[in-house]
This record gives C-alpha cells, sequence and structure tokens, in this order.
C-alpha cells in the first residue's frame, strides 16, 4: 500500500518530532515549577500545564496541513488552534487564581 503524500524515510506524520520536543519543555517547566513550590498554590501547576500545552500545540498547528474537511477557517486558523484558544484561557485562569490566594500553610 503506497500512500502518495509520503515521503521516502520519513512517515505520514513529520510533526512527531516537534511534539516530542513540545512534550520535554513541558516537563521541564512544570518540574521547574515544583522544584519553585508550586504546589503550594492550588491550580497553579494545572495552569501552567494548559497554558505550555496550548501554546506547543498552536505552534505545532503551523507545520501540519490543515484538515481536509475543514481547511483554515476563521482568521486563517485551523481547527487546533481555535480548539487551543479556551485551553489556553482556562490555564490562564488558573493561574491567576492560584496567585491571587496564599500558599497553602500560610497564615492570612
Amino acid at each position: 500500500m503506497r500512500r502518495e503524500n509520503a515521503v521516502p524515510g520519513f512517515g505520514r506524520n513529520r510533526s512527531r518530532g516537534g511534539v516530542a520536543a513540545f512534550a520535554v519543555v513541558l516537563l521541564a517547566v512544570l518540574a521547574l515549577l515544583i522544584r519553585a513550590g508550586a504546589l503550594k498554590r492550588r491550580g497553579l501547576i494545572i495552569g501552567a500545564f494548559a497554558v505550555v500545552y496550548a501554546i506547543a500545540r498552536t505552534t505545532s498547528e503551523f507545520f501540519r496541513e490543515p484538515d481536509a474537511q475543514l481547511g483554515f477557517l476563521w482568521g486563517g486558523m485551523t481547527m487546533g488552534m481555535l480548539l487551543s484558544l479556551p485551553l489556553l484561557l482556562a490555564g490562564v485562569g488558573f493561574i491567576v487564581y492560584a496567585l491571587k490566594h496564599p500558599p497553602l500553610g500560610s497564615r492570612r
């Protein structure tokens, strides 16, 4: 079975290396936050995860072809980019919540 759009020596999806690189960056950012004491602030780790993941997902969408049935949508964005926007906003909301409230174990 031959794939028409495949490049010899590469799989059909050539963006896997970029996704793996983003996963390493995500792990490093979360590890640094944990070492800095982010677990004492409720919502900071999940907020950071959501923001970094949404940015990585949006960036990786620049290197992919858009879905054949959808193409480019509103403002030249792909569906993956549009679906990352609510995740980014939720992550920012978690971070704002975490920074407005006192750390766990501290007295007001």
